[in-house]
C-alpha cells in the first residue's frame, strides 16, 4: 500500500489561502477607513471654521445692539416720546396786511417781575389772538427795558446731540443747536414749545434788572 507523501513548499493548504484572503480584507478595510477619515476631515475642519466666524459676527451684531440702545436710552434722558408737530398757521395775504396795519396793541404792556401783565395775560400764557392765531406772551430783556411781545407760537422736537446741547426743529422747518440752559427761555418766551421736553413745568424767566443780576452772579 502507498502511503500518500505530504507535498510541501509547492502547495499551500487552502486554510492558509483562506487565512490570506481575510487578512487581505481587513487591510483593505482599514485603508478605506483611513481614507474616509481623510477626506470628512477637512468638510469637519470647514464646518468648524464657518460656525466660529458666524458667532463671531453674531457677537458683533449683539454688541452693536446692545450700545445702540444704550446710545437711545441715553437720549431720553429728561424727553418724552417724540409726537406729532402740528401743521403751523402764519398770517398770509389779506390778513398779514390788516396785521401790519392796525397793529397787534402791545406797545404798552407792561409785565412785573413775578410774569404779570397789566392786560390780565401772563409770561409764557399761550392764546389766541383776534385774528385766530395762537400765540405766546414772552419778552426780550434789554440795556434799558425788557420788550413785551406776542410770539406766534411754534411747535418742536429736540434731540440730544452733545452733553449740554439739543437740537431743536419746528414745525415751521426751522433747525438750530440750543445749549441746555437756554430750551426752558425758547419754551416760556420766544414761543417755540417743546413737545418733548418736559423739564420746563416749574421754570420761570428772570425779567428786566433781575436778569443782568442773576448773569452776574453766574460770572
Amino acid at each position: 500500500m502507498v502511503k500518500n507523501k505530504s507535498i510541501k513548499g509547492k502547495y499551500k493548504s487552502i486554510l492558509d489561502f483562506m487565512g490570506t484572503r481575510k487578512k487581505d480584507r481587513e487591510e483593505l478595510e482599514e485603508h478605506r477607513e483611513k481614507d474616509k477619515d481623510h477626506t470628512i476631515s477637512p468638510a469637519k475642519e470647514g464646518r468648524n471654521t464657518s460656525e466660529f466666524v458666524i458667532n463671531e459676527l453674531l457677537e458683533i451684531v449683539k454688541e452693536k445692539q446692545k450700545i445702540a440702545r444704550e446710545v437711545r436710552a441715553e437720549k431720553k434722558v429728561g424727553v418724552e416720546e417724540q409726537s406729532e408737530l402740528s401743521r403751523p398757521l402764519v398770517p398770509s395775504g389779506e390778513i398779514l396786511d390788516q396785521i401790519l396795519q392796525e397793529g397787534l396793541d402791545t406797545g404798552d404792556v407792561k409785565c412785573n417781575n413775578m410774569g404779570k401783565c397789566n392786560d390780565g395775560k401772563n409770561i409764557g400764557e399761550i392764546f389766541v389772538d383776534k385774528y385766530g392765531f395762537k400765540r405766546q406772551r414772552g419778552f426780550v430783556n434789554t440795556t434799558r427795558f425788557p420788550v413785551f411781545l406776542d410770539w406766534i407760537v411754534e411747535e418742536a422736537e429736540v434731540q440730544k446731540i452733545l452733553p449740554r446741547a439739543y437740537s431743536v426743529r419746528t414745525n415751521r422747518g426751522s433747525l438750530a443747536l440750543i445749549p441746555e440752559d437756554f430750551l426752558c427761555e425758547l419754551h416760556t418766551r420766544y414761543g417755540v414749545i417743546l413737545k418733548n421736553y418736559d423739564k420746563c413745568r416749574n421754570y420761570r424767566s428772570i425779567i428786566g434788572r433781575e436778569a443782568q443780576r442773576s448773569r452776574r452772579k453766574r460770572r
